[in-house]
């Protein structure tokens, strides 16, 4: 679980960083390009129903796990305001333009964490 992995890293001294990736079937969260939404949403696909009931869940349970002062980002809204298509299959894989927007949002977040004084305790 997290919350294990959390301690320990905390224990070994690591900093950790959980992260909840985005996936196109979370109402809102990707304006989908001309063609895109037949690739990442197709008819009848088995992740479908599942990601559809499952996701509103992991997002809740991030929320809360957060304000218990773990640390987790939610990164289901990285894509909201991008038209230009990421999206590769009806999983939740993206090409390398949606990894490179999933990977500066993440050192965005860890850059901050490290400036507000998250540090690994091992090295301060």
């Amino acid at each position: 679980s997290m919350q294990l992995m959390h301690e320990a890293s905390s224990a070994a001294g690591i900093a950790s960083f959980h992260f909840l990736q985005p996936n196109q079937r979370v109402p809102g969260s990707k304006v989908f390009a001309k063609g895109e939404r037949e690739i990442a949403i197709p008819e009848r696909h088995g992740y479908d129903q599942p990601t559809r009931k499952g996701y509103p869940l992991l997002i809740e349970e991030g929320k809360r796990m957060r304000t218990l002062g773990f640390p987790f980002d939610d990164l289901t809204m990285v894509f909201k305001d991008v038209a230009e298509p990421l999206y590769i299959d009806g999983c939740c894989h993206v090409n390398a333009r949606g990894n490179e927007l999933m990977i500066r949002e993440m050192a965005r977040i860890i850059h901050e964490r490290f400036e507000q004084g998250q540090q690994c305790p091992a090295f301060d």
